[in-house]
């Protein structure tokens, strides 16, 4: 006997890995954004410790 396909069924888990892997993508953009801020704020912290002013250059 064939069992009946519940498209509904598949179009749910469908949208709800499609959702998920769009969380992932947004919160892994977010962690590279953080990342590289920090990291410039970091290299500017030490610039301005040397005595450079990184500001001067844009």
């Amino acid at each position: 006997m064939w069992t009946h396909t519940d498209l509904g069924k598949i179009m749910r888990q469908d949208l709800v890995g499609l959702g998920q892997a769009v969380v992932v993508a947004l919160l892994g953009m977010a962690v590279f954004i953080a990342a590289g801020m920090g990291i410039a704020f970091v290299v500017a912290t030490i610039l301005n410790a040397v005595g450079l002013d990184p500001s001067s250059s844009y």
